[in-house]
């Protein structure tokens, strides 16, 4: 199934304002990489990302359109398996991440449950560096009642919206 997504509203209008310098990065615990197909640049994968397969023996990560089944490194031969966050592994570029909230002015949070760390945490961070944060979601969450503005709802509906207003301006 998710060989054949396609990048949604939300994902493609994100790549839109990035390419305007409107946002500086993403920070996704996604591993689909749809912001990547939809043209974002700058995007920090928390949790890695299914495409990619890395080597147990000698450690090579590389691309591979096919990721199930026995993958065989392309350097040693040996097993290799996704190079996703598993339970228990520690997630990547968090230091990275956690630098860019506290150095924005703004930050979107959109479609999270707030509740998987230390991921859940930049937020707080940003906040409490001075940012403000608009956060958009179909539910509340933990972080809903400390964010400037929560926007409840679908992101692939809202974001293009809020996009098309700062056209406007």
């Amino acid at each position: 199934m998710i060989k054949n997504a396609l990048p949604n509203n939300a994902h493609l209008t994100l790549a839109s304002m990035e390419k305007e310098g409107k946002l500086s990065s993403i920070i996704t615990q996604n591993v689909d990489r749809l912001h990547i197909k939809a043209g974002s640049v700058n995007v920090i994968e928390i949790h890695g990302n299914i495409w990619d397969v890395k080597c147990e023996s000698c450690g090579k990560v590389e691309f591979r359109e096919e990721t199930s089944g026995i993958i065989r490194c392309s350097s040693c031969g040996e097993i290799t398996r996704p190079d996703v966050v598993l339970f228990g592994e520690s997630v990547r570029r968090i230091d990275e991440a956690f630098s860019i909230v506290r150095n924005s002015e703004n930050i979107l949070l959109i479609g999270t449950s707030s509740v998987v760390y230390p991921a859940a945490l930049l937020p707080y961070e940003g906040k409490e560096y001075g940012a403000n944060i608009i956060e958009i979601n179909i539910l509340e969450t933990e972080f809903s009642n400390k964010a400037d503005y929560f926007i409840q709802g679908k992101a692939a509906e809202i974001l293009p919206k809020i996009y098309n207003n700062m056209q406007r301006v």
